[in-house]
């Protein structure tokens, strides 16, 4: 067979291949549709942002009705964890070890997860960090 006619064999091929993969369902496209949540926290700043664009490290409360990418309601443990900021969030008068309630915006269509409202809370404010309990939450809204 000539050199030009394999060639042109080639790329019909290679052409035929890249319209069939085209149009397969990829495994985001499988994914359910999760709408996006919002959780009223608290906890205890651990450490502010060093620079402008970072986190917020914060020891949060569990979350009994945290819902995972794939639309369940896992829970999420107490725990410690960055938490990025929404445009116009200040942290102005906020300080390390301050206890804050806060709420937190995640959708996860987006890959998205905002701190969207902070604010201090008493000093006395009496906070619980344990284990997530998401059985013991009414079923999760889909």
């Amino acid at each position: 067979m000539p050199p030009q006619k394999i060639l042109r064999t080639a790329v019909l091929a290679l052409s035929a291949l890249t319209v069939f993969s085209c149009n397969r369902p990829t495994h985001a496209d499988k994914a359910p549709k999760v709408p996006a949540r919002s959780y009223e926290m608290r906890g205890i700043v651990s450490a502010l942002p060093e620079r402008s664009g970072q986190p917020v490290m914060i020891r949060h409360e569990a979350i009994h009705d945290f819902v995972d990418s794939f639309g369940e309601r896992v829970g999420m443990n107490a725990m410690t964890m960055p938490f990025d900021l929404a445009r116009g969030v200040s942290l102005s008068n906020i300080a390390p070890g301050d206890k804050v309630s806060f709420t937190w915006a995640v959708d996860w269509g987006k890959n998205d997860a905002r701190i969207q409202r902070i604010q201090k809370l008493p000093g006395e404010t009496v906070l619980v960090f344990g284990k997530a309990k998401p059985e013991a939450v009414a079923p999760a809204s889909r």
